[in-house]
């Protein structure tokens, strides 16, 4: 199969850090469409580019980054506390290191494929690039499963019987009906799995009774252990699961209902990152690159893509008209996979998209900032919940933005990553 774009030609169009982003958008689509023809073939080209593409990322990330943190040091005077916290962050500033599914998505499918040498040198650039996979054993474990598969190839697996087929479905249907029996941590995620012979067993058992919480049910004569795990504790759910999931006794569970692995998949390595960055402001962009107001990059409405004052359904020789309607669709669309994240608030969400204003007017400042500022302006508007003025198309007053030569006090730089209760704070690097 051929493709029309190479790496070069990506990058024409868009940045490192958020062609990434793109590159793993397409690798989770194609992945979950992998039985379909040709799709397969898909996510091999393009975690092939993602993993060449890692290096430039890196340094992009690290060059904004640091951009980043030196923007907030100018809003705080020399010498002040949050001044010197900054300063700090710079002059030891370490790269956080994020997931990079590529690496560890392109061993899976070597693997699965019997391509065994193919995904050991996949796992050893990991290595080389200091890069951790998020299972127990890292990209070392996986390297030496591989070899002993290499001296004593695997059985080829038999498609499951209907007899096997219809017992795993009984399975399912128990655990699930279990689990509604039970009283449930809101917001918090659930795994529940039954005795294996996996030698993982006693390794689950013992994270499993690690959680927030922890059962031994009985029913149906099925034992079954569950669970449970609060937001905050999510990246030792996503050990546990990385141990179990792949059974056929697991199962995940939020609020009562069951995950789609496919989905929790994607919401692993998003959430997951957020958590191992320890950055409060992630979702709003964990980059200049992906800066939004809606506290979700995923939302694909951001600096990089297309922020939502290009979001245009129009535009005569004074205003531009913000298309809110389409921006509705694709945070829809969008809500579908994301909403399990304990991150992601769909009525705020919905709520910062109707405070949005409706026009901009080309001979305002705001027009001038967003759509003719120089490239390092940053700017931030509040919406007024209690507005001076009202008009069918602008129902709320804007304020002036704060650009970065204007020196203000501590709680500017606060104000550029928090959405207060009373208004909604939108920060931008046009």
């Amino acid at each position: 199969m051929r493709y029309k774009t190479s790496l070069e030609d990506d990058l024409k169009k868009y940045s490192p850090v958020d062609l990434h982003f793109e590159y793993l958008h397409l690798i989770n689509m194609y992945y979950k469409k992998r039985n379909e023809k040709g799709y397969l073939e898909k996510c091999i080209h393009i975690c092939k580019k993602d993993i060449e593409l890692y290096p430039l990322f890196k340094s992009s990330y690290i060059k904004e980054d640091l951009k980043r943190l030196k923007f907030l040091l100018s809003f705080h005077e020399i010498g002040s506390k949050e001044y010197q916290k900054y300063q700090e962050e710079i002059i030891n500033y370490e790269y956080p290191n994020l997931n990079i599914p590529s690496f560890k998505r392109l061993a899976i499918i070597y693997e699965d494929q019997g391509k065994y040498k193919e995904a050991i040198e996949v796992c050893k650039l990991a290595l080389e690039y200091g890069l951790d996979d998020g299972t127990q054993g890292g990209f070392k474990g996986r390297i030496q499963r591989l070899e002993r598969k290499i001296i004593n190839p695997p059985t080829p697996k038999k498609l499951p019987s209907k007899k096997t087929l219809k017992r795993n479905k009984a399975l399912k249907k128990t655990i699930a009906e279990s689990v509604q029996d039970k009283t449930l941590i809101k917001n918090a995620f659930m795994i529940t799995f039954s005795k294996s012979t996996s030698p993982n067993f006693d390794r689950a058992l013992f994270l499993a009774k690690k959680a927030d919480k922890f059962e031994i049910t009985k029913h149906n004569n099925q034992t079954i252990y569950q669970a449970t795990y609060l937001p905050e504790n999510y990246l030792d759910f996503i050990t546990l699961y990385e141990l179990v999931g792949n059974w056929k006794s697991a199962f995940v569970f939020k609020d009562g209902e069951m995950i789609d692995r496919r989905v929790l998949g994607q919401i692993n390595y998003c959430y997951g990152d957020k958590l191992r960055s320890h950055d409060e402001s992630f979702c709003f962009g964990a980059s200049m690159f992906t800066e939004n107001p809606f506290g979700c990059h995923r939302l694909m409405i951001h600096s990089g893509q297309r922020p939502w004052y290009e979001w245009k359904k129009g535009e005569d020789s004074r205003y531009i008209y913000i298309d809110k309607d389409a921006m509705r669709k694709q945070i829809d669309s969008k809500a579908n996979t994301y909403r399990i994240c304990p991150a992601f608030n769909y009525d705020k969400i919905i709520d910062i998209l109707n405070n949005l204003p409706n026009k901009i007017d080309k001979n305002s400042k705001m027009y001038k900032d967003l759509y003719a500022s120089s490239p390092a302006v940053a700017m931030t508007f509040t919406i007024n919940p209690t507005p001076d003025h009202t008009t069918k198309d602008s129902p709320t007053k804007w304020s002036q933005p704060l650009l970065k030569e204007s020196k203000q006090s501590s709680g500017c730089a606060t104000a550029l990553i928090l959405i207060p209760l009373v208004g909604v704070i939108l920060y931008f690097i046009t």
